[in-house]
C-alpha cells in the first residue's frame, strides 16, 4: 500500500472515531432526563463504574475472538496487538446510524494491515453467525431453567434463529464453493477448506462475552432497584439480555441497537419490577455499555505501537 493511501486510511479511521464519539455524546444527551432521576450512593456509583470497566475488558475478548476468525479464514501474520487495535478503532463506530460502519471500517483498516478482503469478509460474516448462535443457545438454556412465561416465546424464537443461522452457515460452506468457483476462485477455495467445528474457540470467547455481560446486567439491575437480585432470576436476566442483543443486532439501521434493545429489556423486566424502574435499568445498562466501549477504544485503539503497512495480499 503506498504512503498516500496509507495516510488516507489513517485519516478515515480518525474520522470514524470522531463521528462515533459525537453520536455517543448525542445518545447521552438524549437520555439526560432519565439519567437525572437516578440518585445512587457511593457504592452504587462504584458498582456501575466497575461494571463499565468490566464491559470494556470484554472488548478484548471479542477482539481475540475476531483474531481467531481471521486465522480460521486463512489469514496469516495476525498479531493480537494489531487485531485488538483495529477492533477497538472500528467497534466504536457501531454507534453511527446504519449499524454497518464498524464492519466497513474493519475492511478498510484491515487491508492496511495486509489482510485480504476475502479473509476480512469471512471473519465478519462468521463472527455474526457465532454471536447470534451463542446468544440464542444461552437463551434456550434459560427456557430449560424455567424462564417466565412472558419470555418463553421470545426464547423459542431465539432458538429458531440460532438453528436457522447454523443451517445457513453449513449450507453456505457446502454450496458456495461450487457457486463462486468461476468468478471468485479465492473465496471458493477458502470456503471449501473451512470447517465449522474448528470454530469452538470462537464460540467459547463469545459465550464468555454473553455470560459476563449478563452478570454485569444483574449488577446494574441490583443497583437500580436497590436490592440484590434473587438467584432464581439470574438465568432469566442473562437470557433476556441475550435475546435483546439478537433482536437489536439484527434490526437494520439501528446504531448499536439503540432503542430496540431498550424496548426488549423494558418488556422483559416486567416480571420483576415496575415500568419506570425497567426504563431506568435499560438506560443505565446502555450507559454502562457505552462507557465500556469508550474505555476499550481508549485503552486498545490508541496504543503507541503503529500498525506496520504491509503489501496487501491478493
Amino acid at each position: 500500500m503506498d504512503a498516500r493511501l496509507g495516510r488516507w486510511v489513517k485519516a478515515a479511521g480518525s474520522a470514524l472515531a470522531i463521528v462515533s464519539v459525537v453520536f455517543i455524546a448525542a445518545l447521552f444527551w438524549k437520555e439526560r432526563v432519565v439519567l437525572s432521576t437516578f440518585r445512587p450512593g457511593a457504592a452504587g456509583i462504584a458498582a456501575l463504574a466497575l461494571s463499565a470497566m468490566g464491559y470494556g475488558l470484554l472488548g478484548w475478548v471479542l477482539a481475540d475472538a475476531w483474531r481467531q476468525l481471521l486465522l480460521w479464514s486463512g489469514e496469516t501474520n495476525v498479531p493480537s496487538s494489531y487485531t485488538r487495535r483495529i477492533y477497538a478503532q472500528t467497534q466504536i463506530a457501531k454507534y453511527i446510524p446504519g449499524n454497518v460502519a464498524q464492519f466497513a471500517g474493519r475492511q478498510v483498516i484491515g487491508r492496511q494491515a495486509g489482510w485480504t478482503h476475502t479473509g476480512l469478509l469471512l471473519s465478519t460474516v462468521f463472527e455474526l453467525l457465532s454471536l447470534v448462535c451463542v446468544a440464542a443457545a444461552i437463551a434456550a438454556v434459560t427456557i430449560a431453567t424455567g424462564a417466565h412465561d412472558a419470555l418463553a416465546w421470545k426464547l423459542l424464537v431465539a432458538g429458531g434463529i440460532a438453528a436457522a443461522f447454523v443451517a445457513g452457515g453449513v449450507t453456505a460452506l457446502r454450496i458456495s464453493p461450487r457457486l463462486l468457483g468461476g468468478r471468485w476462485p479465492d473465496v471458493a477455495h477458502r470456503l471449501a477448506s473451512l470447517r465449522l467445528r474448528d470454530l469452538w474457540p470462537v464460540a467459547a470467547y463469545h459465550t464468555l462475552f454473553f455470560i459476563t455481560s449478563g452478570l454485569l446486567f444483574i449488577v446494574v439491575t441490583a443497583v437500580t432497584t436497590g436490592k440484590p437480585v434473587a438467584y432464581e432470576h439470574w438465568p432469566k436476566l442473562i437470557g433476556l439480555l441475550s435475546i435483546a442483543w439478537i433482536v437489536a443486532t439484527l434490526t437494520p439501521g439501528a446504531p448499536s441497537g439503540i432503542g430496540v434493545r431498550e424496548m426488549m429489556l423494558v418488556a422483559g423486566l416486567a416480571f420483576m419490577t415496575t415500568t419506570d424502574k425497567a426504563i431506568l435499568i435499560a438506560t443505565l445498562w446502555r450507559a454502562v455499555t457505552v462507557g465500556g466501549d469508550l474505555l476499550f477504544f481508549l485503552s486498545a485503539g490508541f496504543r503507541t505501537s503503529k500498525i506496520t503497512l504491509s503489501p496487501p495480499q491478493a
